[in-house]
């Protein structure tokens, strides 16, 4: 298994996307010709900028009626955004994952 936290991806996004290489070609066999060019465009192309533009300029079909999908893109935005309903369903819900990955 493979598990890419948000916060890890702010803090050192290419070291994220390397980890996600290298898991496919441990388990896939899968190789990546020119790999930096395309992590670097990975990194160009997802960018929270990028994907504003993105979604500003052609919609995002995941997007709710009421806001835009891509936010600011920080960490813990959640926190002012749900109900604490909601977030105790979340933890509710995905309780053995998010106590694996430390949220809780």
């Amino acid at each position: 298994s493979l598990f890419i936290k948000y916060e890890n991806l702010l803090e050192d996004v290419e070291k994220e996307i390397n980890k996600i290489a290298d898991f496919l070609t441990l388990n896939y066999n899968l190789e990546i010709e020119n790999k930096i060019e395309k992590i670097k465009n990975i990194i160009q192309t997802t960018s929270i900028k990028n994907l504003k533009k993105i979604e500003k300029n052609y919609g995002f079909y995941e997007k709710s009626n009421n806001s835009v999908f891509f936010r600011k893109g920080n960490k813990n935005q959640w926190v002012d955004n749900l109900l604490k309903e909601q977030s105790a369903e979340i933890e509710q819900r995905f309780f053995n994952e998010m106590k694996e990955l430390k949220y809780i």
